[in-house]
């Protein structure tokens, strides 16, 4: 007899479970939510710094390069050839840099229609890649060339040591 009502009562129960989820279905609005989060990646980019190889010690003289003039010579071509002729000498000299670049640009009095530039400079390769701070001189380098120094916070520049190497000299208001 247990067995039965206990059976009964399960049936019934069911049913109720039943009719209330079709009862569910019929919703105008539902809202979810999930505990599931998007993996983050945090990065932290350590700044870079290199020296710079001189490949020769004098000054060196580079093309005359050419380049036609289609229509009006505006400042964006002429740009554009002074780029295009830096690139040039870079590759002629297999240097990453042309250093105190000074280029020479003028139509061809021979031909309208051409441009021609002249590129002087010292050739350069960019040797020894480091992360900054890798020495103290890394950061004198940096005091000289920027004599106001970035700052963290109570400013100082604090090195890999821990030790303060440069001081910010202004008072933050």
């Amino acid at each position: 007899m247990k067995k039965v009502f206990v059976l009964l009562v399960a049936m019934l129960m069911t049913g109720s479970v039943c009719f209330a989820q079709k009862d569910a279905d019929k919703k105008l609005f539902e809202e979810a939510g999930s505990r599931d989060k998007e993996p983050e990646f945090k990065v932290f980019v350590t700044p870079q710094i290199c020296d710079v190889k001189f490949l020769n010690t004098e000054r060196e003289e580079f093309g005359p390069y050419y380049f036609n003039i289609d229509g009006t010579l505006d400042e964006a071509e002429l740009l554009n050839a002074k780029n295009r002729a830096v690139h040039r000498a870079m590759k002629e000299s297999d240097a990453d840099v042309i250093v105190a670049m000074v280029p020479h640009s003028y139509v061809s009095a021979e031909n309208e229609k051409v441009l021609v530039v002249e590129i002087t400079g010292y050739p350069a390769k960019y040797v020894n890649f480091r992360p900054l701070g890798t020495s103290d001189v890394d950061f004198e380098t940096i005091r000289t060339v920027y004599p106001s120094p970035f700052t963290v916070a109570g400013g100082t520049v604090i090195n890999q040591t821990g030790e303060s190497t440069l001081t910010n000299t202004k008072k933050s208001k």
